[in-house]
C-alpha cells in the first residue's frame, strides 16, 4: 500500500465511496481496507477545531437535513459556501452550545447575520445568545414555499372532490407559475363553473401578490407591499363569508407574515447584505444539503436503516460521526484543476524487409503532434507523439513510422469516451475528466449512440415520469426489469395530445406482438387501444385505496376545530395511519390516552370513519392472497358492495360524509376497470409479475447522468443503452 494510493482511497472514501467499491477498484481486499479507512476517519474526528475556521464568518445559514429518522442541523458560511458544522439535532441546547463555542473562537467579532427558516426555536436561541445586536433574516425560499402550499389548500376548498381535481390542481399551479413570470393570470381549468373560475383567479392573484413582496428594492417598499397584501387578503376573506363559503384562505400565510415581519423585512436591509450587495438567503445551505444527499446516495450504507432484528447492534452514533467526518473533510475540500501529466509515445520499429533486425536500423526521432491519452486517476494525460525516420544500412531502404492519431486522442481514450458517453456523461464532465476540449470530444463521440431499435415484448409496463416540468411515458419490460422505450410527448402540455401519441405508439407495439399492458394508474386503462388488455398490479390497486384513505383523513381533519387540528398528537396519528396502517389499527386505544380524553367528544365520531376506512383498506389487501381468478372477482365484488353500503348511508355526521366522498373515486375506478384489476392480481399471484422492477427504473432514471442535461433524445438513447441492455 503506497502513500499515494492510500491518499487516493482516503479522498474517495471521504467523498462517499464505500469500502467494498474501493476494494474492487484497487484490488485490495475489503477486510484489509476497512481498518485503514476506519483509522483515517477516527483521526479526522479527533482533530481540534481551528480558530481561523470561524474568524472570517460574517453571514451564517442554518437549515436542517433529515437522516435515518432524525433531524440534523446544517450550518454553512453564506459568503464562501463552506460547510461549518453538522449538529446531531436541532434542539435548543445543542444549537446554544454550538453558537457559544463559535463565539469563543471569534474574539472581538460582533454577531453575524443569520439566515434561517421559520422554525421558532431558531429565533429564540439566536435572541438568547446575541441579544439586541442580532441580525436575523427569514429565508425567502421557505416563505415562497408557504405561498404555494396555502394556494393549494385554498384551491381545494373551491374545487369539488372528483377524479379531475388532481389535474385541476396542476392547472392552477401552472397558472400561478406562469403569472409569476408574465404578471397575467390565465386559468385553463376544465370542469368548473364561471364563478368558481373567477374565485380561483382571485386566489392566484393573491398568491402572486404575496410572491411580489420579494421584488421590493427597499425596506419601505416591502412594508407597503406587505400591508397591501394584508388588506387584499382581508377583502378576499370577507367575500368568502358573504358567499357562504367555508374556510380561511391564506390564513396560515398571514399569521407567518405577521409573526416573522421583522425577520422578513431584514432581508431588504442593506446592513444584512452579503459582500457584493447580494441578498442573504439559505441558497448556499440548500446547495450544501444537496451535496450531503449526493454523498448519502453514493454511500448507500450510510443511509440504510437496520431491520428490527438487527436494531440492537446498530451504532447510530458511529454512523453520525462517520457522516460528519466525510462531510467536513470530504465536501469542504476545494477541488482545483487536476494535475496534468506528460508522457512521450513512440511507435515500435519493425525489422527491415530485407532481414536486418530493428536494432541495426538507423532511427531518427522527430516531434509530430500532441494528443491526449487515458486519464491516470484524477490527472489529465497529455502525450507527445513522435515520428520515426528509419534507414537500413544494408539495402539503404528508408521508412517513416507514425503514431495513429485521430481527433487528437489515442484510440484507447476514444473507446473510453464512447463508452462514457453511452453511459450518459456530459461533454463538460468528460472535459473535466480528460482535459480534452469540447469540440474534440463532440467529434469523437458523435457516433457513440446510434438510433436504438425498439422491440416491445408481449407484456409491457406503462408508467409516467416527471422530467423537466413535463410528464414523459416510460415503457418497461416487467418480466426482465429493463427499459423498452421513453416517449417524450408533444410540446404543449395537453392531456389529449399526450394520450393520442401514446395510443399511436401502443398500436404500433401491438402490431409487433404486444398483447397486455400493465399500467401504473388505473385511470390509464381506459386510454389503451381496443386490442390491448390492461392489467393492474397490487401496488397500483393499493395506490387508489390509500388515496381514498388520505381523502378521508383530510376531510376529517378539516372538520375539526383549529386548536384540535394543530395538536401534535393528531399530526402523529395521521402520519402513522398513512405511512403504516398495520401498526395503528386500534384507534380506540389511541383515543383512550390521557392527553386525548378531554378531546374525545370531538374526535370519537369523526375518527369512526377513519376506522372504517382503515378496515376497508385491510380487506382489500386480503385479495392478494387469492390465486383463483373467479375467487378474486367474487371477493372484489364483495368489497365493492361493502364500500357502496357505506357510501349510501345518509347521515349528518361529518365522518360518514367523509367516508362516502373519500371512497367514491376509488370504488368507481375499481368497478370500471374490474377486469384489469382481476387480471393483474391473478398474473402477479400466478407468475409473480408486477411493476416493482419498473418502478425502481424510475429512480434509476432520476439518478441517470443524462437526466441532468436538457437533451431528451440523448437521454432516451443513453437510458436504452444502460437500462435497456441494448446498444
Amino acid at each position: 500500500m503506497t502513500q499515494r494510493l492510500l491518499d487516493e482511497l482516503t479522498g474517495r472514501h471521504l467523498r462517499g465511496a464505500p469500502a467494498s467499491t474501493l476494494a474492487a477498484w484497487c484490488g485490495v481486499t475489503a477486510s484489509g481496507l476497512r481498518p485503514l479507512l476506519k483509522q483515517v476517519t477516527e483521526e479526522r474526528l479527533a482533530r481540534p477545531r481551528l480558530a481561523a475556521h470561524w474568524a472570517a464568518v460574517t453571514h451564517l445559514g442554518i437549515d436542517e437535513l433529515f437522516w435515518q429518522g432524525r433531524v440534523l442541523c446544517v450550518v454553512v458560511n453564506l459568503v464562501s459556501g463552506e460547510l461549518l458544522d453538522i449538529l446531531p439535532d436541532r434542539e435548543k441546547d445543542t444549537l446554544r452550545a454550538f453558537l457559544t463555542e463559535m463565539n469563543s473562537l471569534r474574539p472581538g467579532c460582533g454577531a453575524p447575520v443569520v439566515a434561517t427558516d421559520m422554525w421558532l426555536p431558531y429565533r429564540e436561541v439566536l435572541r438568547e445568545v446575541y441579544g439586541a445586536g442580532l441580525s436575523h433574516v427569514c429565508d425567502r425560499f421557505h416563505v415562497q414555499a408557504k405561498v404555494g402550499m396555502d394556494l393549494r389548500d385554498a384551491v381545494r376548498l373551491i374545487l369539488p372532490a372528483s377524479a379531475m381535481r388532481p389535474r385541476q390542481l396542476r392547472r392552477v399551479n401552472e397558472a400561478f407559475v406562469q403569472a409569476l413570470r408574465s404578471g397575467e393570470v390565465r386559468l385553463q381549468v376544465e370542469g368548473i363553473t364561471a364563478r368558481e373560475r373567477e374565485v380561483l383567479a382571485t386566489l392566484v392573484e393573491l398568491a402572486v401578490q404575496a410572491a411580489g413582496i420579494w421584488r421590493s428594492a427597499t425596506v419601505e417598499e416591502a412594508q407597503g407591499r406587505l400591508s397591501d397584501w394584508m388588506w387584499q387578503r382581508a377583502l378576499t376573506q370577507l367575500a368568502f363569508r358573504q358567499e357562504g363559503r367555508t374556510g380561511q384562505p391564506f390564513a396560515r400565510l398571514e399569521y407567518l407574515l405577521q409573526a416573522w415581519r421583522e425577520e422578513i423585512l431584514a432581508y431588504f436591509d442593506p446592513a444584512c447584505a452579503l459582500p457584493g450587495g447580494r441578498r442573504p438567503s439559505s441558497g448556499r445551505v440548500e446547495s450544501a444539503n444537496g451535496r450531503l444527499r449526493q454523498l448519502l446516495r453514493e454511500s448507500w450504507h450510510a443511509r440504510r436503516r437496520p431491520y428490527a432484528a438487527t436494531a440492537r447492534d446498530w451504532d447510530e452514533q458511529g454512523q453520525y460521526e462517520r457522516l460528519w467526518v466525510r462531510a467536513m473533510h470530504g465536501l469542504n475540500v476545494a477541488a482545483g484543476p487536476p494535475e496534468r501529466l506528460s508522457v512521450r509515445l513512440r511507435p515500435g520499429v519493425p525489422p527491415c524487409p530485407c532481414g536486418v533486425p530493428a536494432e541495426r536500423l538507423a532511427v531518427t526521432w522527430s516531434y509530430q503532434a500532441a494528443l491526449w491519452d487515458r486519464p491516470a486517476g484524477p490527472h489529465h494525460v497529455r502525450a507527445v507523439a513522435e515520428t520515426a525516420a528509419t534507414r537500413c544500412p544494408e539495402c539503404r531502404r528508408r521508412g517513416r513510422l507514425r503514431v495513429d492519431v485521430q481527433h487528437g486522442m489515442t484510440r484507447a481514450l476514444q473507446a473510453d469516451l464512447r463508452e462514457w458517453r453511452r453511459e450518459g456523461l456530459s461533454l463538460r464532465t468528460l472535459h473535466r475528466m480528460t482535459g480534452v476540449s469540447a469540440g474534440r470530444l463532440r467529434a469523437a463521440t458523435e457516433r457513440a449512440l446510434g438510433a436504438p431499435a425498439v422491440r416491445p415484448p408481449g407484456l409491457i409496463g406503462l408508467q409516467r415520469w416527471r422530467w423537466r416540468g413535463r410528464d414523459r411515458w416510460v415503457v418497461t419490460d416487467p418480466e426482465q426489469g429493463t427499459l423498452v422505450d421513453l416517449l417524450e410527448g408533444p410540446e404543449e402540455d395537453d392531456f389529449g395530445a399526450v394520450v393520442a401519441e401514446l395510443r399511436e405508439w401502443l398500436t404500433l407495439a401491438h402490431r409487433r406482438g404486444t398483447t397486455h399492458v400493465m399500467v401504473g394508474d388505473l385511470a390509464w386503462a381506459g386510454h389503451l387501444p381496443g386490442p390491448l388488455t390492461g392489467l393492474a398490479d397490487r401496488f397500483t390497486v393499493m395506490t387508489a385505496a390509500h388515496r381514498a384513505l388520505r381523502e378521508v383523513l383530510w376531510r376529517v381533519t378539516m372538520s375539526l376545530p383549529v386548536a384540535a387540528r394543530r395538536a401534535p398528537e393528531l399530526h402523529r396519528h395521521r402520519f402513522v395511519v398513512l405511512a403504516n396502517p398495520d401498526r395503528y389499527r386500534r384507534l380506540e386505544d389511541h383515543l383512550a390516552r390521557p392527553e386525548l380524553l378531554a378531546k374525545r367528544s370531538v374526535l370519537q365520531h369523526r375518527f369512526q370513519a377513519v376506522q372504517v376506512a382503515t378496515a376497508l383498506v385491510d380487506e382489500l389487501r386480503t385479495l392478494f392472497a387469492l390465486t383463483d381468478e373467479d375467487a378474486l372477482r367474487e371477493a372484489l365484488d364483495t368489497w365493492l358492495e361493502q364500500v357502496d353500503l357505506h357510501r349510501t348511508v345518509e347521515d349528518t355526521v361529518v365522518g360518514a360524509r367523509s367516508l362516502r366522498f373519500g371512497f367514491r373515486d376509488a370504488a368507481a375506478l375499481l368497478e370500471e376497470y374490474r377486469d384489469a384489476v382481476v387480471g393483474g392480481l391473478h398474473l402477479q399471484a400466478a407468475r409473480g409479475l408486477s411493476l416493482g422492477a419498473s418502478r425502481r427504473l424510475l429512480r434509476s432514471l432520476n439518478e441517470h447522468p443524462a437526466a441532468a442535461q436538457g437533451d431528451f433524445e440523448f437521454l432516451r438513447r443513453s437510458a436504452l443503452y444502460t437500462l435497456g441492455g441494448r446498444p
